[in-house]
C-alpha cells in the first residue's frame, strides 16, 4: 500500500517582511496535504480487484472534498489591527481559509483580497493572538 503524499513547505525570505512586528519572521511552515495517488493494479483474484475498486471509490470522494487541497499553517502569531502575510505556497490563489484553534484571545479576521497571492494569504486580526489556519484552494 503506498504511503500518503506529505510535502513539508520550507519557510523563506518574504516579500511582506515590511508588514510583520520587529523581531516576527513571516513565512511559517506549512504542511501540505494532497491525498493519495492510487493507480489501479489488475489481478487475477476478482475479489481483490473488487476491494481495490472499493477503495478507490472511497478515496475519490475523499479527494473531491472542495477543502482537501490546502495547507494547515500552525502557529501564526496575530498582532492587533495589523496586517500579517501566511505564507501558503499553495501555488495558486486560495479561495478560502478556516482558523481551526486559537491561543489567547478570540478574535476576528479579516482577508485582504488585494494582497492575497499564489504564495500569501494575508490576514487581519482584531486581537492579538497566535492561530492554526488551513487554507484551500
Amino acid at each position: 500500500m503506498p504511503r500518503v503524499p506529505v510535502r513539508i513547505q520550507p519557510s523563506g525570505v518574504s516579500r511582506f517582511s515590511s508588514l510583520a512586528a520587529a523581531g516576527r519572521s513571516v513565512p511559517q511552515a506549512s504542511i501540505r496535504q494532497t491525498g493519495p495517488a492510487l493507480s489501479r493494479e489488475h489481478f487475477d483474484d476478482r475479489r481483490l480487484n473488487a476491494i481495490q475498486d472499493k477503495v478507490n471509490t472511497a478515496l475519490s470522494i475523499a479527494k473531491g472534498n472542495p477543502f482537501a487541497d490546502g495547507n494547515l499553517i500552525e502557529g501564526v502569531t496575530f498582532v492587533a489591527n495589523t496586517l500579517t502575510p501566511v505564507y501558503h505556497n499553495l501555488g495558486s490563489t486560495p479561495r478560502g481559509y478556516f482558523v481551526l484553534n486559537i491561543i489567547g484571545n478570540a478574535a476576528s479576521f479579516v482577508r485582504i483580497p488585494e494582497h492575497t497571492d499564489a504564495q500569501f494569504l494575508v490576514l487581519g486580526a482584531t486581537l492579538d493572538c497566535t492561530a492554526d489556519i488551513w487554507i484551500y484552494i
